[in-house]
This record gives structure tokens, sequence and C-alpha cells, in this order.
């Protein structure tokens, strides 16, 4: 039997030709089915370099519309995307979704109250309450309950520094402390106090600020019956009554 060319079809996408089935929304990539010739050729710019959208006010460029338009918020202050149940408002509708969760306990520990806009974050914390720590450092005596806090540990043996800030010169070797100084570059406040409108950038911000609802003291000094809300008050409690 004689061999027969069957014609592959192209389109043409951020400078490449690209190879689409019979089927005109099948990608011969990576075989995904796509509804329509227009999520189609959205889908094809993820299997090319190009990032045909650039941004005005910045070098920031990007391979859609939308992660454009979602950047450019961040330049004029816009925040579109507001809670029904809060004063909290956002550039984007991911953040929304996160913040949600903060308001339905899906993500809620039960142990210590803590609240979480993720599945991945709230299983992680989770291992905190027990004391297991399977994963040892070969340069100290630390041990980790987890295999990527031991990988980050061990940047402070190497002085690896991997996560860089695209704003500014400012480098880490945590990707949690990347995120948490990202933050200062964002006027974005993601953490809503359930009782009042006030809004933290930071977790620990907004538990500090609970305390002020519930009169709660943690922190004592060892020195005196002095106690207070927040472990700053009390190291300055320190230097300047019990120096």
């Amino acid at each position: 039997m004689a061999n027969v060319n069957i014609p592959c079809k192209q389109i043409y996408v951020n400078g490449y030709w690209m190879p689409i089935g019979l089927d005109l929304h099948e990608c011969l990539i990576c075989n995904e089915v796509l509804p329509s010739e227009s999520s189609f050729k959205r889908h094809l710019r993820i299997h090319t370099s190009g990032k045909s959208f650039a941004c005005s006010e910045c070098e920031g460029k990007f391979k859609h519309p939308h992660h454009l338009k979602e950047h450019l918020r961040t330049h004029t202050g816009e925040q579109p995307f507001a809670c029904s149940k809060c004063s909290y408002k956002c550039s984007n509708a991911g953040n929304l979704t996160k913040h949600m969760r903060t308001h339905s306990g899906e993500n809620k520990c039960l142990i210590c109250n803590e609240v979480f806009t993720s599945e991945s974050s709230f299983k992680r914390h989770s291992h905190i309450h027990t004391s297991e720590k399977s994963f040892a450092c070969f340069e100290c005596e630390l041990k980790f309950k987890h295999s990527h806090h031991l990988k980050e540990h061990l940047h402070s043996h190497t002085g690896e520094k991997p996560f860089a800030c695209s704003k500014c010169s400012y480098k880490c070797s945590k990707a949690d402390h990347l995120t948490k100084h990202m933050r200062i570059h964002s006027d974005e406040r993601l953490f809503g106090c359930p009782t009042c409108k006030s809004k933290f950038k930071h977790s620990h911000h907004l538990k500090e600020h609970l305390r002020t609802h519930t009169g709660e003291k943690p922190f004592a000094c060892s020195k005196c019956n002095f106690k207070c809300a927040k472990k700053s008050n009390i190291t300055n409690h320190n230097k300047r009554m019990h120096p």
C-alpha cells in the first residue's frame, strides 16, 4: 500500500507556524481540544515564548491581553473586584476568590483558628500541630517537617538567593519572603478584619489587630506583671523598664 501524506494544517501565531489537527481546534502539541477558534489561538501562545502584549507604563510583557489588563491596574490603582461580605477590594478575580475563603471557613484551622486562602497552604499549616520532623539537614542538626523547608534552609549554608524581585534589587532565599516583599509594591490588602473595616497586607498584622477586639495579651514580662498584645511592645518594655 502506498504511503498517503495527510496535509497538516497550520496557523500563524506570534511569529510561529503552529500545526493543528484535522479537528480545527485540536492542538497537536499537547492534544488539548478547544471549544472555539479564538480559545484555540489563545491556547497556542502557551507553546511559544512570545509575549506580544506590552505595558505602556513599564517593561512588563504578557502572552494574553487579559493578563496585561490585570497588570495595568497595578499602575492605575483600580480595584474593580469587591467582596460582597466586607469592604475588601482588589485588582484581579483570583485574589477575590482567595479572599472569599476567609469568610467561608473552608480552610480554617480548628486548633488555632487561623484562616488560609488556599487548600495547599492550609495543609502545610496543619503540620505545625504535629511533632514529626522527617527531613534532616546534613550540614547542621536542624530537622524539618517538609522537604521544601529543608531545601530553603540549605540556602542559609550556601548563601544562594534564587528568588528575585522583578521591581527592585531585592533577593532572598525563600519564596514566601519574596511573596511578602512584593506586597510593598502593591496597595492590595488581602487580610480583612471580620469585626471592623480594617485591612492588612500580612496575616500576622491581622492576627495582632484582632487582639484589639478580643483583649487578648499573650506576651508577658518575666520581670513584672506587664502584659501586651504585640511582641514588639514587650521588647520595647524590657528596654525601657528593665535595661
